[in-house]
């Protein structure tokens, strides 16, 4: 079993983590092929599509899709693979404070003051 002391370093390091990858997205890639629309292009009879890739996200129960350009991509992908790892690092700290509870320590009213973070306001 860890010492308080060694879970508040752990906690610390999860944090530092946070802030290493400060770009991310809560979503999925969609790749679809599509019809571009031209008479006289090659997708016309259906042979040849032309790929589109979208990004789908939900705000709100409301689910919407975005064209990503080709350019885009990849930045997107890896804020997307960003995101996961966020959960990751949010589940550890959860587990974290945890084991802190479970070990009956509070949090001192000194450690309190000496926060760099501030608790989340959620609306």
């Amino acid at each position: 079993m860890e010492s308080q002391q060694q879970l508040r370093q752990k906690r610390k390091q999860l944090f530092e983590k946070i802030n290493e990858n400060p770009f991310f997205i809560h979503g999925s890639l969609i790749k679809t092929k599509k019809k571009c629309g031209r008479k006289t292009c090659r997708c016309e009879n259906g042979d040849d599509l032309h790929p589109h890739t979208y990004l789908s996200t939900t705000h709100q129960r409301k689910v919407t899709t975005s064209y990503i350009k080709p350019s885009e991509m990849e930045d997107v992908a890896q804020a997307i693979k960003n995101y996961r790892a966020l959960m990751l690092l949010i589940d550890e700290i959860s587990r974290v404070n945890l084991a802190l509870l479970k070990q009956g320590k509070k949090n001192s009213s000194k450690e309190k003051k000496e926060r760099k973070y501030k608790p989340l306001m959620i609306t």
